[in-house]
């Protein structure tokens, strides 16, 4: 009886889905050390599974090539000769080792032959038997390893991935060929389909099979490679390029999108032709069925893309207020007074700008500059976008919106127009500015201190810049140095 599709088959693929998301969010989050004794965990537990059955009677290749005294037809039925069972192996080496070429193995084995294998299984015991068991934990792991090594630990493949796998791959299927035709086999069903249903089954008769699974195969390598191709291959632990990410997000999507169709598409071909002894109601039943599924998988996707899309749209941006003086580092500004007022040596006029760290748009902008300790900011020849309060006595207070039109886009910095402090009064031993930084559901205050200098402890840290100096400070730096000179 098919197992496709059935409860216990969805099972097993949603236990390995959640296990592998699982794995790759903690390859991301936790230690380095941490994840690398959960991969070693992961390769003994699929190493132990592989290796499992020689334990438990006659129904693998250990046991049954040694209960047979390792004759020709054991041969043809106990050896490890499947490209699952090699991938197995790979696999666990990938994920002890992490050398390039087992990663690389492990990775479009993983997903261009395990994955269509649990898709599809060659299965004939149902859950809760051990075959049952061993069998997902062994194609599930592969894929989960090979998800885990590229996606988690970004071990991407490098220039010329794709050529040594179809090279490894072509010579692994001509030894094989080679041993089915010695022993009398069906290692990699090169003889013949399997008796379970599976993709092959919609690939023509016998040798017409071959020929479409390895162009099938040729066109999976080629998919599986495309996001490292188009982003120049980056060196394995860095990040995918921008571009690549968005590669990978479409063809994911469209990938979802169009497997439940195509799945259930597949499946109502194979229930017509499989089951043609069955009642025409029996059949139209179980296609009805298929596609009531692949509805539900649509409508599933349709829910998860619109949650993304109102959690992307409702994220808040990071935004960080800088004003920077000429001759001092942004939001460390070194000022010069003289009888509690600022002298302008030119670096009154103050740049200001807001840095956005996220990548999530700031909408609506606004930023108050206010200052602490000090007051008498002047109006006259400030930019038009510059607003001041509204009250009576000395300005203490300037104010930028950006409104609809001045979103700050992500990793961006909005470089707003220019604020003179030329005149400002300093009132405390420790002026202060504070900004005020506000957009859609974020709001930040910045209060950037302000270092005081007097005009001679100014010269003479910077004595080339006295002879620029106006007359009226020369003459009042005179008077600083002589007190008892006329000003």
């Amino acid at each position: 009886m098919p197992v496709i599709l059935s409860a216990e088959h969805l099972g097993a693929l949603a236990t390995i889905a959640v296990f592998t998301v699982g794995l790759v969010v903690a390859a991301r989050l936790r230690s380095r050390a941490w994840i690398t004794r959960v991969s070693q965990l992961l390769a003994v537990v699929m190493l132990v599974d592989g290796l499992s059955l020689a334990f438990v009677g006659h129904g693998d290749w250990w046991a049954y090539l040694v209960s047979s005294g390792f004759n020709l037809a054991a041969l043809g039925q106990s050896l490890p000769l499947q490209l699952c069972d090699v991938a197995l192996v790979v696999a666990t080496l990938a994920l002890w080792l992490r050398k390039r070429v087992l990663v690389e193995l492990t990775y479009f084995w993983g997903l261009g032959g395990s994955l269509p294998a649990i898709i599809t299984p060659d299965l004939q015991q149902h859950f809760p038997n051990f075959p049952f068991l061993q069998y997902y934990i062994a194609h599930g792991g592969v894929v989960a390893a090979a998800i885990l090594l590229v996606v988690g630990l970004r071990q991407w493949p490098q220039h010329g991935a794709l050529q040594r796998v179809v090279v490894i791959t072509s010579g692994f299927v001509a030894v094989v060929c080679i041993i089915d035709l010695a022993t009398g086999s069906n290692y990699m069903y090169l003889r013949s389909k399997p008796l379970s249903p599976t993709l092959l089954d919609l690939m023509g008769s016998w040798p017409w099979y071959l020929v479409s699974a390895a162009l099938f195969g040729v066109f999976l390598l080629l998919i599986l490679d495309a996001p490292f191709r188009l982003s120049g291959y980056p060196e394995p632990g860095s990040p995918l390029p921008s571009e690549a990410t968005r590669t990978v997000q479409i063809v994911g999507l469209v990938g979802s999108s169009v497997v439940p169709v195509v799945g259930a598409a597949a499946f109502s071909l194979w229930a017509w032709s499989f089951w043609d002894k069955q009642l025409l109601a029996d059949r139209l039943g179980a296609i009805a069925d298929a596609f009531a599924v692949a509805t539900m998988c649509l409508a599933a996707l349709a829910a998860f893309v619109a949650i993304m899309a109102y959690a992307w749209a409702t994220q808040q941006p990071k935004l960080l207020p800088l004003i920077q003086f000429p001759g001092s580092p942004p939001n460390k500004p070194t000022l010069v007074a003289q009888s509690n007022r600022l002298i302008d040596l030119a670096n009154l006029s103050a740049r200001v700008a807001i840095e956005n760290g996220s990548k999530y748009a700031g909408k609506n902008p606004a930023i108050r500059v206010k200052l602490i300790g000090m007051f008498g900011l002047t109006t006259a020849g400030q930019d038009k976008h510059w607003s001041f309060e509204a009250t009576t006595g000395p300005v203490r207070m300037a104010q930028w919106d950006g409104g609809s039109e001045g979103a700050i886009h992500g990793s961006w910095t909005r470089e707003l127009p220019s604020l003179n402090f030329g005149g400002v009064t300093v009132d405390s031993n420790s002026p202060a500015i504070d900004l005020e930084v506000v957009a859609e559901g974020f709001r930040h205050t910045e209060r950037v201190q302000v270092t005081l200098k007097s005009l001679p402890d100014w010269i003479a840290e910077n004595p080339e810049r006295k002879a620029g100096l106006p007359q009226d400070l020369i003459r009042l730096l005179e008077v600083s140095d002589n007190p008892g000179a006329p000003a």
